[in-house]
């Protein structure tokens, strides 16, 4: 049984594209299709009018930078946390510049040792280490960067700045090419474009705007969590 089907879409360069549903509606799967984490068993994806497949595995982790929803941190310092995968040369300036973009930068600055701080998956708590895997990804400045549920665990502050911040970056390049999958609905409502997935399918595309005068899934889920933050 295909977990995707009938998908046909395209994405242009210089937007922030979110990708909305609910669980098990093939979100993750087509993120890994275009991580190439595994190949479709039909279909193509095509980057820059390449087909994925044809395209150097190095070169792909290179120009994308991905965040997920359970980030892993090394056992080893912060700065060197930062920097890990990053091809080129980078100073210490260069690792501040991406954490601060990141909301990373005052909690660091707080501990002991700073950036040079010892850390694991087990040091930190979730929200630290979606920043600091975010300004991982910041400072690699990939053509495409994709967060998969990346804020989820920040708070509604924290949250709006990275939010801002992303946008930013689009705007910076005039090239990158921004994907969140997302669960909380305000992360997303300023993106480009929207797509709601359901049942492997995209059943909806547009912008929030346009999505809520759909009344389809879209304008439900964004309904249920208005009402959810109402009774909070």
């Amino acid at each position: 049984i295909p977990v995707l089907e009938h998908l046909n879409f395209s994405i242009e360069a210089n937007q922030v594209i979110a990708i909305v549903g609910l669980s098990g509606s093939g979100k993750s799967t087509l993120l890994n299709l275009l991580l190439r984490l595994y190949e479709p068993s039909s279909g193509q994806i095509y980057i820059d009018g390449f087909p994925l497949k044809e395209l150097d595995i190095r070169w792909l982790r290179q120009n994308i930078g991905y965040v997920a929803q359970e980030p892993h941190l090394f056992h080893m310092d912060i700065k060197s946390n930062i920097k890990y995968g990053c091809p080129r040369n980078i100073k210490q300036e260069d690792i501040e510049w991406a954490a601060k973009r990141a909301y990373a930068h005052d909690f660091i600055s707080s501990l002991p040792n700073g950036y040079e701080t010892l850390v694991d998956d087990n040091a930190l708590s979730g929200g630290q280490k979606q920043r600091i895997a975010i300004a991982r990804a910041i400072l690699r400045d990939p053509v495409i960067m994709i967060l998969d549920e990346a804020t989820s665990a920040l708070d509604s502050e924290s949250e709006r700045y990275i939010k801002e911040v992303l946008y930013a970056l689009k705007d910076e390049s005039k090239t990158r090419t921004i994907i969140i999958i997302a669960h909380r609905l305000s992360t997303i409502k300023a993106a480009d474009k929207i797509f709601v997935m359901d049942n492997g399918r995209i059943i909806e595309v547009g912008d929030h705007e346009e999505l809520l005068l759909k009344d389809g899934l879209y304008a439900k889920l964004n309904k249920i969590q208005a009402d959810i933050f109402y009774l909070i």
